[in-house]
Formats: C-alpha cells, sequence, structure tokens
C-alpha cells in the first residue's frame, strides 16, 4: 500500500504559478549569499565551544569542519529563502 501526499498545486490557496515559479527560481539562481564578517566570526566561536564540549566526551561525535558549516549555512540561505547575506537570527 502506497501513500500519496496531496499535491501543492490540488490546494489553490498555496498554489504557485508555472510563471511565479520560473521568475522565482531565475532570480535565486543570480544570488550569491554571503556571510557576513561578525556573524561568521559568531558562528566559528559557536562551533568551536561544540567541539571542545565534544572532545571532553566519551561518546562518539560526527565531524564537520566549519567551512563545511559555513557552506552549508550559504546553500541554504540562497534556496530556501532567497537573500543574499545571511543573518543572526
Amino acid at each position: 500500500m502506497t501513500r500519496s501526499c496531496p499535491s501543492v498545486l490540488e490546494d489553490s490557496t498555496r498554489s504557485l504559478k508555472l510563471i511565479d515559479a520560473r521568475a522565482y527560481i531565475s532570480t535565486v539562481r543570480r544570488l550569491s549569499p554571503t556571510v557576513p564578517g561578525e556573524l561568521e566570526e559568531y558562528i566559528a566561536n559557536a562551533y568551536s565551544n561544540i567541539r571542545q564540549e565534544e572532545a571532553k566526551s566519551t561518546t562518539p561525535h560526527s565531524y564537520t569542519t566549519i567551512r563545511t558549516l559555513l557552506s552549508i549555512l550559504r546553500i541554504s540561505v540562497e534556496q530556501v529563502l532567497g537573500y543574499d547575506e545571511a543573518e543572526e537570527e
């Protein structure tokens, strides 16, 4: 037995016209999001504190570099919100 999720297009109050979706995708593709220096420093410090706490623990943890974390943040900002710059919120 398979379950199907209702399509967004089935709900007329939440649907996007194809032309609007294409325009949005076109706009988002042109963005080149950045993380301001002060926010990058905040993230790096928070990440460093987390890594120090993990080092004290005997429980194994996955390892992600700060560079990878910032890259994921930039990609997320671009794809989900369509912003040019990340914010601390």
